[in-house]
C-alpha cells in the first residue's frame, strides 16, 4: 500500500511539472510574439546605398538569421540567406523572393513563420543601412 502511494505523489509531481513547464512555454512564446510584432521595418532609400554587397544579421530568441544583400544600379540584387535559425520557420526563406519581386522590405511575412520572416527582413535592413 505505502509503494502504490508513494508512485501516484510521484505521478502527481510529474504531472504537475510537466504542466508548470507547457505554461512557462507558452508565457515564453505569447512575449516572443509581442516583441516581434512591435518591430518596425524599412526599406533604407535605395537611391543612397553604393552598389556592393552588405552583411547583416538580426536574432529574436531562439530565431536568428543572417543575410548577404546585393546592391546594383539602386536596386536589391539579390538577397542570400547565410545562415537562418529557424526552428519551424524555414518557409519564411521564401520571402525573399518578395523582397526581390517588390524592390522593399516592406513585405508580408510568411504565415506560420512570422518571428522568421522578421528576422530575415531585419538582417536585411541591417545589411542595407551599411551601404547608406
Amino acid at each position: 500500500m505505502k509503494k502504490h502511494k508513494k508512485m501516484k505523489r510521484i505521478a502527481i509531481c510529474v504531472l504537475v511539472g510537466l504542466v508548470g513547464i507547457g505554461i512557462s512555454i507558452v508565457v515564453l512564446l505569447q512575449d516572443i510574439t509581442q516583441k516581434t510584432n512591435r518591430i518596425k521595418l524599412h526599406t533604407p532609400k535605395l537611391a543612397a546605398i553604393k552598389d556592393g554587397v552588405y552583411e547583416g544579421s538580426y536574432s529574436i530568441f531562439p530565431i536568428s538569421a543572417k543575410v548577404k544583400v546585393y546592391i546594383e544600379n539602386n536596386g536589391i540584387a539579390d538577397v542570400k540567406i547565410i545562415t537562418h535559425e529557424h526552428g519551424l520557420g524555414k518557409a519564411a526563406e521564401n520571402i525573399v523572393s518578395d523582397v526581390l519581386q517588390k524592390q522593399s522590405l516592406e513585405v508580408d511575412t510568411v504565415s506560420q513563420a512570422t518571428i522568421s520572416s522578421v528576422c530575415i527582413l531585419k538582417a536585411a535592413e541591417q545589411a542595407m543601412e551599411k551601404g547608406e
